[in-house]
């Protein structure tokens, strides 16, 4: 193929010292470029896992949740008093029935009576914050909802809305039990 002369005069041919020294230079940078883009896009996900603990952190969406005297109120009936206390009398002026119901909102959550009015109350200062047939609630209140004791068979409804999760409750009076219960309704 190539004889020695050629193979000579080929090796022969160099470059002028100047330009050898900046292609060496020029390799030598390329290779640290790679470095220094791993080393910065290492860095960047530190910082987004950082960012990202918090998040992770957070309990997950939940409904609020409501209780009596410790008792969560869902699908089965509890017991607000005991039989034949705040029974419906006949009387001139209409009797009141009060139902205390303890409450645990992790959003702001809106509550609304069909019946009634409710107040909502600061568990710790035991002052009212809110009142009427539709309040805001947020964080661990106490719930005083008053109702017109019935005559007849009633159901009383607190609707709460969690950024549209709704959460139904039924207030009624059990005539043959002569008590009041409340009840979650099932969506």
């Amino acid at each position: 193929m190539f004889d020695r002369k050629q193979s000579a005069a080929f090796r022969s041919i160099t470059a002028p010292d100047e330009l050898r020294e900046k292609i060496l230079a020029m390799e030598q940078g390329t290779k640290r470029k790679p470095h220094i883009i791993i080393s910065i896009c290492t860095a960047a996900a530190c910082l987004l896992l950082i960012a990202a603990i918090p998040l992770l952190n957070r309990p997950l969406q939940r409904n609020p949740v409501f209780y009596v005297n410790g008792t969560t109120i869902e699908n089965d009936a509890v017991l607000l008093t005991e039989s034949g206390e705040a029974a419906p009398i006949m009387a001139r002026a209409v009797p009141k029935y009060t139902a205390e119901i303890s409450a645990e909102f992790p959003e702001k959550t809106v509550l609304t009576v069909s019946e009634g009015n409710m107040e909502l109350i600061n568990p710790d200062s035991t002052g009212v914050v809110s009142s009427g047939t539709e309040c805001t609630a947020d964080g661990e209140v106490l719930i005083r909802w008053s109702v017109d004791i019935p005559v007849n068979d009633a159901e009383y409804y607190l609707t709460a809305d969690t950024k549209g999760e709704i959460q139904k409750f039924v207030l009624y009076y059990d005539f043959g039990k002569s008590a009041w219960y409340i009840m979650q309704e099932n969506n």
